[in-house]
C-alpha cells in the first residue's frame, strides 16, 4: 500500500538525516567500497540459509545503494516506479510472505545483498527477524589478527551448527560455547542441541539488551560465552523464566564490563605498591571502624586452599602447601588455614566454595588456572568471599589473580646453564603452553645466548601425549638440562632445575628456581587483616587485579648447589641476580628475533608487560615448537582451554617490520 511506503520512506529519510549529522554516509554500505573485487573471487557456497535480518549490513555493489537509507528503508520519491514495486511487494508479503530467496554474500559475519534489496527492506519494515537466501561466503586472508582467528573459529562453529546469530570476537569463545553443551567444533551437532543453543542465546540476548548490554564494547556472543562459563548449561535453561535470566545477567554485569574491549588488567609488580594503612590502627580497631572484620586469635581469618592434586603427587601443589604452612605459622593464630583436597571436578569445586561461604571463610585460594571458571562462578554466587586464582592474563572483576615473574630467574638460569654446557646444547623441559610459560622459555634462551651466542635450546614438553622427554633427551645425547622447576615428593628422581647428566647417567644438580608462595600469601593476607584489601585506587569493578611479583619481592629466587666446580658460576649468578633486581638488566629489552627471523624489538626499547605475558613466539635459538592442544594429555588440555596462549602466528603488536 502507498501509505505504508510513505511511512517506510519517512523512516529512511530520518535515518539519512541522522547519519549526515553524525558524519556517516546516509546510504547502504557497499561491500566493494572496502573490499577489492579481486578479494571476492572463489566464494564458498553455503546453499540456502536462514539469514538473520539484523546481520544484513548492505549491498554487494554500490549500484542502486542510494535508493535506500543505511537501514534498508526506501528514500526514493513516492510517485516513482520504484515506490510502486516496493508497495506491490509489501502487499504480497502481507498475503503470502516473502517466498523468493535473496542472493547474498557473507563476509566476516555480515551479509551483503546482490539480489533482493527490496525484499530485505519490506522484511525489516514489517519486523521480520530472518529471510531465506542463497549465501556465498567470502573468506578473509589469514593475517594472524585476533579478529581473523575468531572469524575462522566462527566458520568451524557454523559448519557444525548452521547458526549465524552468535558472533564472538575473542578467539576461544566458540570452543567454550561448544564445550558448555558437551560438543566440539569438529563433529556435527544434533538438531535438538542446535535448537537449545539458539533458544537459550535469544533469551540471553533479550536479557542482555534489556539491561543495557548494547552499550558495552563486548559482542553478545562473547558475553554469552561468559554467561555459560558461570552458569553451567542444563536442559531446563531454554525454558527458564525470563526474569530469572535477567537476574543472572545482572549479577554478571561487572564480569561483562571487565571483558569489555580496552579494559586493562592492573598488574601489581611489587608488594611496595600496596598501600599502607591510612592510620596506625591495629587490624582489630580497623574492623571496629568498618574497614573490615576484627580478626584475632579468638576470631581468626579463615583461609581455604583448594587443591586439585595432592602435595605428595604434585610438586606444584607441594610448593603451595609449603606456603600455606608458612602463613599458618606467621600470624600467630590470627589466620586459620585449611585445605580442600581433590577439587578436580566442577561439582567438587562448587561444593568447596559453598562450604567456604557457609563456614565463614574470608579468603579462598585456588592454585591453578583450570580453577578460574569455578572461582568466577563462586564470586557471583557468594559476593562476600574474597577469591584468589593462581594464573596470568585471565580477567575477572571479582577474582584476583597472582603469579610469579619466574622469567627473571629463568633468564639467570639460562646464562648459568650456557656457561657450563659442554657442547652448546641445552634441553629445556616445559609443561603447559600457557600464559607466562613461553616468557620463561624465551628468557632462558636469551640469557643462554648472551653467554654463548652459539647455544641451541632444545625444547621438550612433558605433557605431550605418547612422548617420553627423558628418553628423547637421552637419545639426543644432550647433557645439560633445564628440567621441571620443582621436585615431587613421591618422585625419587633428581631431574629438576638445572642439572647435568654425567657419563655414567647420574644426575648432578646445579641450580633450581624457587617460588616462595608463602611470601605471596603473607603480603596479600596482610591487606585483609589491616583492612586495605580494597583501598587500591586501581581496584575498579570493571578491572582485573593481578599480583605479579618477581625477584625484588622475594617471591622468587635461585638456589645453587654447594658442589659447583667453579666459584665463577656463583659470581655470574649473583651479578645477574642483583642486576635484574635493580632493574639494570631487563631480559626482554633490546633487539630480539623469533624463529622466523622477525625482529621483535629495537635497541633501547623493551616489551610491555602484556606482550611478555601473552607471548606466543619462540626465540631464534630455540629448536622446537609450541604444540597444539590436541597433542597434549587430558589434564594439560583442561588448563590450556582456560589459560592457553593464542595459536602461534597471531600478530604481535611489538613486531618491528
Amino acid at each position: 500500500m502507498k501509505e505504508d511506503y510513505s511511512k517506510a520512506r519517512r523512516m529512511g529519510l530520518r535515518t539519512c538525516r541522522r547519519n549526515i549529522r553524525q558524519g556517516r554516509s546516509p546510504y547502504l554500505l557497499a561491500l566493494e567500497s572496502f573490499l577489492p573485487r579481486q578479494k571476492m573471487q572463489n566464494p564458498v557456497s553455503l546453499g540456502l540459509c536462514e539469514i538473520p535480518v539484523s546481520l544484513i549490513a548492505g549491498t554487494l555493489t554500490a549500484e542502486r545503494s542510494n535508493a535506500f537509507a543505511s537501514d534498508f528503508m526506501p528514500i526514493v520519491d513516492e510517485n516513482s516506479e520504484f515506490a510502486q514495486k516496493w508497495s506491490a511487494l509489501y502487499d504480497s508479503q502481507q498475503e503470502e510472505g516473502i517466498r523468493e530467496p535473496i542472493l547474498a554474500y557473507e563476509f566476516r559475519n555480515h551479509f551483503y545483498v546482490q539480489e533482493g534489496n527490496k525484499r530485505i527492506s519490506v522484511t525489516r519494515f514489517v519486523g521480520g527477524e530472518s529471510i531465506h537466501g542463497k549465501v556465498y561466503r567470502i573468506l578473509p586472508e589469514r593475517d594472524g589478527s585476533e579478529e581473523t582467528i575468531a572469524y575462522y573459529e566462527f566458520v568451524d562453529f557454523f559448519e557444525v551448527t548452521g547458526l549465524f546469530e552468535i558472533i564472538c570476537s575473542k578467539p576461544g569463545n566458540y570452543a567454550k560455547i561448544a564445550n558448555s553443551f558437551g560438543q566440539t567444533l569438529k563433529d556435527k551437532w544434533n538438531d535438538e542441541t542446535i535448537e537449545d543453543v539458539r533458544s537459550l542465546f535469544y533469551k540471553f540476548q533479550a536479557a542482555f539488551r534489556s539491561i543495557g548490554g548494547e552499550g558495552l564494547e563486548i559482542s553478545e556472543g562473547d558475553a554469552f560465552a561468559i554467561y555459560l562459563d558461570v552458569y553451567k548449561y542444563d536442559a531446563g535453561m531454554p525454558e527458564a523464566d525470563p526474569g530469572e535470566m535477567s537476574g543472572q545477567v545482572k549479577s554478571l554485569w561487572n564480569e561483562l564490563k571487565t571483558n569489555t574491549a580496552g579494559k586493562a588488567i592492573v598488574h601489581v609488580e611489587n608488594p611496595e605498591e600496596e598501600p599502607e594503612p591510612k592510620t596506625l590502627l591495629s587490624g582489630a580497631l580497623a574492623g571496629v571502624l568498618g574497614k573490615g572484620p576484627a580478626y584475632s586469635v579468638k576470631n581468626p581469618l579463615k583461609v581455604a586452599f583448594l587443591y586439585d592434586k595432592t602435595a605428595e603427587s604434585s610438586g606444584w601443589t607441594y610448593q603451595h602447601e609449603l606456603g600455606r604452612n608458612e602463613v599458618q605459622e606467621k600470624f600467630g593464630g590470627a589466620v586459620e588455614t585449611y585445605v580442600v583436597k581433590e577439587c578436580d571436578t566442577e561439582e567438587r569445586f562448587d561444593a568447596a566454595f559453598a562450604g567456604a561461604a557457609q563456614n565463614g571463610t574470608g579468603l579462598v585460594i585456588t592454585i591453578s588456572p583450570s580453577m578460574m571458571k569455578a572461582a568466577q562462578r563462586a564470586a557471583v554466587r557468594y559476593p562476600n568471599l574474597k577469591i584468589l586464582n593462581c594464573s596470568l592474563n585471565l580477567t575477572s572483576s571479582a577474582v584476583r589473580t597472582y603469579y610469579c615473574r619466574l622469567y627473571e630467574v629463568k633468564y639467570i638460569l639460562g646464562a648459568l646453564a650456557a656457561s657450563m654446557s659442554p657442547d652448546h646444547r641445552i634441553a629445556y623441559v616445559a609443561d603447559y603452553p600457557i600464559y607466562g610459560t613461553i616468557a620463561n622459555i624465551n628468557a632462558f634462551a636469551i640469557g643462554a645466548g648472551i653467554i654463548d651466542p652459539e647455544v641451541k635450546i632444545h625444547l621438550y614438553w612433558s605433557t605431550r601425549k605418547d612422548r617420553d622427554y627423558k628418553e628423547e633427551i637421552r637419545t639426543a645425547g644432550i647433557r645439560m638440562v633445564s628440567g621441571p622447576d620443582v621436585i615431587t615428593p613421591e618422585d625419587p628422581s633428581r631431574r629438576y632445575g638445572i642439572y647435568q647428566i654425567r657419563d655414567d647417567g647420574s644426575i648432578f644438580n646445579i641450580a633450581a628456581p624457587i617460588q616462595h608462595w608463602g611470601v605471596f600469601y603473607e603480603k596479600i593476607i596482610r591487606t585483609i587483616l589491616n583492612g586495605t584489601w580494597g583501598d587500591r585506587s586501581s581496584v575498579e569493578k570493571e578491572k582485573t587485579l593481578n599480583y605479579w611479583y618477581g625477584l625484588s619481592s622475594g617471591a622468587v629466587d635461585v638456589i645453587l648447589s654447594d658442589d659447583l666446580p667453579s666459584y665463577y658460576s656463583v659470581k655470574l649468578l649473583n651479578m645477574l641476580k642483583y642486576s635484574v633486581m635493580n632493574g639494570n638488566v631487563k631480559p626482554f629489552s633490546g633487539e630480539m628475533h623469533d624463529q622466523n627471523g622477525i625482529r621483535l624489538e629495537e635497541e633501547g626499547k623493551e616489551l610491555t608487560i602484556d606482550s611478555i605475558i601473552s607471548m606466543n613466539w619462540l626465540n631464534d635459538n630455540i629448536v622446537g615448537e609450541i604444540p597444539p592442544a590436541d597433542e597434549l594429555g587430558g589434564s594439560a588440555q583442561r588448563i590450556i582451554s582456560v589459560s592457553g596462549v593464542n595459536e602461534p602466528g597471531t600478530r604481535n603488536p611489538n613486531e618491528v617490520r
